[in-house]
């Protein structure tokens, strides 16, 4: 048989402890998932060109 402890107030974070440690991890997720792509700084045209000189590409992705 599983353990039910009964619904009241000293039992409340049994209840719902897990709920709210799942929601609060998914949320330092997205918050850290989004700094991530804020602090992505763009590629300049001198270091695009750099890239597919390197790579080998037009910058469509086929080979020049």
């Amino acid at each position: 048989m599983l353990y039910r402890p009964p619904l009241k107030p000293a039992t409340l974070v049994l209840w719902f402890g897990p709920a709210i440690l799942l929601l609060l991890a998914f949320g330092l997720l997205a918050r850290s998932l989004a700094r991530r792509r804020a602090q992505t700084a763009p590629v300049s045209a001198v270091a695009r060109a750099r890239a597919q000189d390197l790579l080998g590409t037009n910058g469509i992705g086929e080979q020049s």
